[in-house]
């Protein structure tokens, strides 16, 4: 008995490991909560106008039509940026059924429906739509079919008596993004169409869980993992895929060809995957440079950080804390080459790993003294190290050079995501237009952060400058001057734009030492109690972000 209750002692998860797995693992139970909570309060009602697939896939209010042998519709002309195609879903009473489609001002489109229910594409003129939106006319369709009764088809099994041609399921302008159409809604239908029929279907919460991962930033790099990129200098006003870079989708790809897996669930699993390695080499990092304790309360304040619910979701978030954390670890060993090459990653990974090239090259001189800076063939070894953690950008560059005809397509991308507007350049240097905004949201709105995540973002940089610098004496100086830069790229790049700061705290939360200079000052008598309270109101800002970034119209970072 007593050999049986010591091998049970020994396999509890004692190990530090195992302790940080659990944090991170106990952090995603919230995020996990947030989607869930929002699953439920959708049983209320779907909220919001022209709510995202996931959340009408979970609670689905579905609509369908039955049309006469002779009937008509009436809509408006399809919306600017909208395909000028007609999508019709609809299953016939009968099948085959040949119908007609009679669109008043080109020539008829013959289909054939057969059974069961599929989604027909009717192409309509550039000129009709022209001429439909110039003189403010409304899109004519008179449909004819050969009609049934229900009753005679199924010899009297159905009780349904009516001539009927053709079920309308569903009715849109465009394909993937579709403009639809309520089909409960009588004034699309002045002719031979019978009363609207609705019926309640409740989806997976697994399918709404998945749906919702893959929002905003997650499409882009899916579309890159399956198709890779698109870029045209004609199109510069639109968005296009180049500044999204390309390490995490193809690690992404190769990780679905070798699992067989969908292409979403590989990019969840991988950034998954990527966030639990990250934070296990960050709180190894953290115990060896600042002692267990410290390592304990790190990890706990980047696994409950509100924006850390980035980490779970087919962003680079997780990838870039994965590299970031080794690249300070290999630093903290001196093994300068080692962190030129995760340098080199994390500038194929995203743009502020430039922030890194900083630390790599002041660590590397640091190490041999700062009046050894003076001689030649040190300075020749510190240009090699930056050339090696610039190859992932030259990398990407050369290929958009090859494959485009211009190697900075990443940037010049940049044009229809961003338009500078006005923030003068001392309001830039002296930070007053965020200190402002600061200032207004103490006094209009003081407890907004805690539900509305986006009034962290002036915090968040202001926040992390003052904790770098506080923390001046507790890490290495190239660490901190790291740390800053981190976010001062997005200050420069976007902070000037309509953009603006709107994904500072995002930037923020793979901030390795911010998150390293926090957790140093959670010390003392008082730790548990700091590192409780500091913690719980991070869980509730975690669970306001996942619920609202659930929603899915609502951007969180």
């Amino acid at each position: 008995m007593l050999r049986i209750g010591r091998l049970l002692r020994t396999c509890r998860p004692r190990s530090f490991t195992l302790r940080v797995v659990a944090a991170y693992a106990a952090s995603r139970l919230v995020v996990l909560s947030g989607f869930y909570l929002y699953a439920q309060l959708l049983t209320v009602g779907v909220p919001g106008a022209n709510p995202p697939e996931h959340v009408t896939g979970l609670c689905r209010l579905e609509s369908k039509r039955w049309l006469s042998g002779a009937a008509e519709l009436s809509l408006p002309p399809p919306p600017p940026g909208f395909p000028a195609v007609l999508a019709v879903k609809a299953s016939p009473v009968s099948a085959p059924l040949d119908a007609t489609f009679e669109i008043v001002g080109q020539q008829p489109v013959q289909i054939r429906l057969a059974a069961g229910s599929a989604t027909y594409l009717i192409a309509l003129s550039d000129s009709l739509v022209t001429h439909l939106i110039g003189n403010v006319e409304r899109l004519v369709v008179r449909v004819n079919a050969p009609e049934s009764s229900p009753f005679e088809i199924t010899g009297g099994r159905s009780q349904d008596r009516r001539n009927l041609s053709l079920c309308l399921e569903g009715l849109a302008y465009g394909g993937i993004a579709s403009y639809t159409f309520d089909l409960s809604d009588n004034q699309y239908f002045p002719q031979g169409s019978h009363p609207v029929e609705s019926s309640e279907r409740r989806g997976k919460l697994t399918a709404f869980i998945r749906g919702a991962m893959m929002q905003w930033d997650a499409t882009w790099y899916r579309d890159i993992a399956a198709s890779g990129y698109d870029f045209s200098r004609d199109r510069l006003q639109t968005f296009q895929n180049t500044p999204f870079y390309p390490l995490y989708p193809l690690v992404c790809r190769l990780t679905a060809q070798i699992t067989s897996a969908p292409l979403d669930l590989s990019m969840i699993l991988v950034a998954n995957l990527l966030a639990v390695a990250g934070i296990v080499i960050l709180a190894h990092l953290a115990r060896a440079v600042l002692g267990e304790d410290v390592a304990q309360s790190t990890v706990i304040l980047v696994c409950f950080f509100p924006q850390s619910l980035f980490l779970s979701l087919p962003y680079t978030e997780s990838c870039m804390l994965l590299l970031f954390s080794l690249f300070l670890l290999m630093l903290h060993r001196r093994r300068h080459l080692a962190a030129a090459a995760v340098c080199a990653l994390s500038t194929a990974c995203r743009p502020t790993g430039l922030a890194l090239l900083p630390a790599l090259v002041l660590s590397f001189l640091g190490t041999h003294g700062w009046q050894s800076v003076r001689r030649p063939a040190l300075l020749l070894k510190a240009a090699g190290l930056s050339l090696v953690g610039l190859s992932g950008l030259v990398a990407y560059s050369v290929y958009l050079g090859i494959e485009f005809g211009d190697l900075l397509a990443f940037s010049h991308a940049q044009t229809g995501w961003r338009k500078m507007i006005a923030h003068d350049p001392m309001s830039m240097l002296t930070f007053s237009w965020v200190l402002q905004y600061i200032k207004w949201s103490l006094t209009q709105m003081p407890l907004s952060m805690l539900i509305d995540p986006r009034q962290m973002e002036q915090w968040s940089l202001v926040g992390t400058l003052a904790v770098l610098f506080a923390a001046r004496r507790r890490l290495p100086a190239s660490w901190l001057v790291s740390g800053a830069i981190v976010v001062l790229i997005p200050y420069v790049y976007f902070g000037p734009t309509n953009v603006g700061l709107s994904s500072m705290a995002r930037y923020a939360s793979v901030d390795v030492p911010l998150f390293l200079a926090l957790g140093s000052f959670l010390t003392g008598q008082n730790r548990r109690m700091s590192l409780g309270a500091t913690a719980g109101v991070f869980a509730a800002g975690l669970l306001s972000c996942s619920l609202l970034f659930a929603h899915g119209r609502y951007f969180v970072g």
